[in-house]
């Protein structure tokens, strides 16, 4: 399996014809991984012609108790991650409760590169209701 996705490759050709794409360092893969799941959680489901469950709901109104809101989101992320991301593998979703603004939700992301036995990646991410989303690597 490839390291970078498809228009990475194809960018990084036009840059350099002698670049193949399947040895790339762990960084450049987790830069390419983290770029592409923030391009998944900043696209609101149902908005894609190509894939309908692709991205995550609209997180700016729901009609649901907060926490069983929280609890499906958690199962959607972790579900559209497993699907669109395939260099990741044994993924875990949970909501930090770390802001008083409940309209910004946070979700700590426990994976591992699917290529590479034993790396694990914990990330933050932060969703606005803005749509805007911040991806941090914890160390």
């Amino acid at each position: 399996m490839f390291k970078v996705r498809l228009l990475e490759r194809l960018s990084k050709i036009d840059e350099n014809p002698s670049y193949s794409g399947i040895i790339a360092n762990p960084k450049e893969e987790i830069d390419s991984i983290f770029a592409y799941l923030k391009k998944i959680l900043s696209t609101k489901e149902g908005s894609t012609l190509i894939a309908y469950d692709f991205g995550i709901p609209d997180i700016s109104s729901y009609e649901e108790n907060y926490g069983e809101y929280i609890r499906k989101l958690e199962n959607k992320l972790k579900n559209t991650i497993e699907k669109y991301e395939p260099r990741l593998k044994n993924i875990k979703v949970k909501y930090i409760d770390k802001y008083k603004d409940k309209s910004i939700l946070t979700f700590r992301i426990e994976a591992e590169l699917a290529n590479t036995e034993n790396y694990p990646l914990v990330f933050e991410t932060k969703i606005k209701p803005s749509g805007e989303v911040n991806i941090d690597e914890e160390h």
